[in-house]
């Protein structure tokens, strides 16, 4: 019975996000926006540094979403550590899919934080003419524009050796010593200590500071202390 009831009052929440917001709000103010930027052909892409819980309340403002609803959402970033744009940007497929936030709301985020302008997200092709024989096609070189970053040629973003860890904003990557790739947040729970400057043992990341250990194939959970996690999921690719 109780279980039938959450289920009604989670398909309520969703049918209450997708209706449109009346009056000009907030939100649709951004949203005009973006459309004279777009059609004076700049780049409206989000600033990296801007907040994500400002993002999200300008999301709620446009749809007209209660404050309950809007309060539930930012408790999830926060407690994710979604600080920034930047930070939503660099959050890989499983931990979207991971992420407890409704699809809706997964799915408006994402909208606003893509790159708008002309030369964001572009595969760009450069052609070298072979002299060796007139037969020969040109060699393509693609060079993946990535926003802050070009990442050129394939072996770009192949794996690291077994036991690294990699700083990506508020997320570490880590390849564990079992050959598996995970993602966590960045920061211990405990003292918010930077946990890319520990090491791995096993599946587990250690913290530099109080070595205390974090299983991620156990989704990040403390094995040193009960009650601390840093939300970890396994993820296919580096």
């Amino acid at each position: 019975m109780g279980g039938s009831s959450s289920d009604d009052n989670k398909k309520g929440d969703q049918k209450f996000r997708l209706g449109g917001g009346g009056g000009k709000t907030k939100g649709s103010l951004f949203a005009d926006y973006l459309s004279q930027t777009a059609s004076a052909n700049v780049d409206s892409s989000l600033p990296e540094t801007m907040k994500a819980s400002t993002l999200l309340e300008l999301i709620a403002s446009e749809r007209n979403w209660s404050t309950s609803l809007l309060d539930q959402d930012l408790t999830i970033l926060e407690r994710n550590r979604l600080y920034t744009v930047a930070d939503l940007r660099i959050l890989s497929k499983e931990s979207w899919k991971a992420l407890e936030l409704l699809p809706i709301v997964k799915d408006l985020l994402r909208n606003k934080i893509s790159f708008k302008g002309k030369n964001k997200n572009k595969k760009k092709k450069k052609y070298s003419s072979s002299s060796s024989s007139s037969n020969d096609e040109p060699k393509e070189t693609i060079e993946y524009d990535l926003g802050s970053s070009k990442v050129a040629g394939a072996n770009a973003l192949s794996k690291p050796a077994n036991g690294t860890i990699v700083a990506m904003g508020s997320k570490i990557r880590v390849a564990s010593q079992s050959g598996k790739v995970y993602e966590a947040s960045r920061y211990c729970p405990h003292k918010g200590v930077d946990l890319s400057k520990g090491w791995v043992s096993g599946d587990s990341v250690i913290c530099p500071k109080h070595k205390w250990a974090f299983n991620l194939s156990l989704g990040g959970s403390c094995t040193s202390k009960a009650g601390y996690s840093v939300n970890a999921c396994e993820i296919n690719d580096w």
